[in-house]
């Protein structure tokens, strides 16, 4: 990838997450706290179905489009085009249908309902196209389009809060609409012409080999990662739920730092990947360097907890604002996994890798009635982070007994 075209990624990607950050945090002021929610266990479920789906189509597209002769590469954007189309479809149905046969599990009522469907699909059917976007190296449209969504998104979502109209299911539609234009340009840009079976049935040969383990890792590590979530909204209720999504969204500001210096990081280590003193020393120093960082940032939003909660989401949300310190030690330990991860991808250990996910996904279905039952959502935080600390065990674990690093010159170095 050319410098220029890394640019035009990292711009879109500044986009999107800062489109989300934003937006979650004019839902919060707009709607209040119960009503964020209900948002957010919305968005929830969109993330479930989109890392599916990113794991069967958008994942792979990529690498198949590399190897893919020229002559073929026009059916193979029209037939994975359309299956993927074609699975969107089923979605919309098959949410149609649960809402037909159990209405009064869903308590906000069809008014809520149908927008939530629409805008997820709409959303399936954007990031699919602004991904094939990237994956065919047209960065800049896909930059265009996540620039028109959410650009009207946001100035929609301001104008309803500014003049005090803004409800749930008024945010779902804006969101919904929105999509609108960028899907079309989409489409006019890729032009997937008519659905054709040899096409598909082509694309479904270059994907199920790979789709059937990267469906598997997706729905693992997302539950790894939002069982305790899930478990928040389901037994404490949507105000629980909504204190502790904004409190994630504030500190996942810190990601994007994260993924940065990671990307930055990985090719220097992978370099040392045949000569492991070197390796854990670079390692060891990169943690360093996080930490000098990101604890400065830590101990700041603790101590501005209330002050961040208030600005964030509104006086309702201050009570919760010791979530903040559940988070920030949290953080503290992914920052930890950080170098540890890094080793586990440069050594090629990444069965390992997957079987970290398994080893805490059991242990939060296991424990997570008992902590959420006992402590609340405080339970919660600990919960995560004590499967964060298993995760992170288990792969030091790895390391040693592979004789990838060694606990002498781990105290050794630290004792530098």
């Amino acid at each position: 990838m050319k410098l220029a075209a890394k640019y035009w990624v990292l711009a879109d990607q500044v986009v999107v997450s800062g489109g989300a950050f934003i937006t979650n945090l004019l839902v919060a002021r707009a709607l209040g706290i119960t009503s964020y929610g209900l948002f957010s266990a919305i968005l929830l479920a969109q993330l479930l179905v989109l890392s599916l789906l990113q794991a069967a189509f958008s994942g792979i597209m990529p690498v198949v489009w590399a190897r893919l002769p020229l002559p073929a590469r026009s059916a193979y954007a029209s037939g994975l085009f359309w299956m993927h189309a074609g699975i969107l479809c089923a979605v919309l149905v098959l949410g149609g249908l649960l809402y037909a046969m159990w209405p009064q599990w869903w308590q906000a009522g069809a008014s809520v309902w149908w927008p939530a469907l629409l805008a997820a699909v709409l959303y399936f059917l954007q990031d699919y196209l602004r991904r094939w976007m990237l994956a065919t190296e047209a960065a800049p449209r896909a930059l265009i389009m996540d620039v028109i969504s959410n650009g009207a998104q946001l100035l929609l979502l301001l104008a309803g809060w500014w003049q005090g109209w803004l409800r749930l299911h008024h945010c779902l539609w804006i969101i919904a609409l929105t999509f609108l234009p960028s899907v079309l340009l989409g489409l006019w840009w890729l032009r997937p012409g008519r659905p054709q079976w040899a096409h598909m049935r082509m694309a479904t040969r270059q994907h199920v080999p790979s789709a059937k383990w990267m469906l598997s890792s997706a729905l693992l590590q997302w539950t790894a990662g939002n069982y305790y979530i899930l478990a928040a909204g389901w037994w404490l209720g949507p105000a629980a739920l909504g204190a502790l999504r904004l409190a994630q969204y504030i500190f996942g500001l810190l990601n994007v730092l994260l993924q940065a210096l990671e990307n930055y990081a990985l090719p220097g280590a992978a370099r040392l990947h045949q000569a492991p003193q070197q390796l854990f020393a670079f390692l060891l120093k990169m943690l360093r360097q996080l930490a000098m960082l990101f604890v400065p940032l830590l101990l700041l939003l603790v101590l501005l907890r209330q002050t961040t909660m208030q600005l964030a989401g509104g006086t309702a949300f201050v009570p919760y604002s010791y979530v903040m310190v559940g988070m920030a030690l949290l953080y503290v330990f992914v920052l930890i996994g950080y170098p540890v991860r890094l080793a586990l991808r440069v050594q090629l250990l990444n069965k390992h890798y997957f079987i970290g996910y398994v080893i805490t996904t059991v242990f939060s279905m296991l424990t997570a009635r008992l902590l959420v039952g006992q402590w609340g959502l405080a339970g919660v935080l600990a919960g995560m982070i004590s499967a964060q600390c298993i995760l992170l065990l288990y792969w030091l674990y790895i390391l040693s007994s592979k004789n990838r690093i060694s606990w002498k010159s781990f105290t050794w170095y630290l004792g530098k």
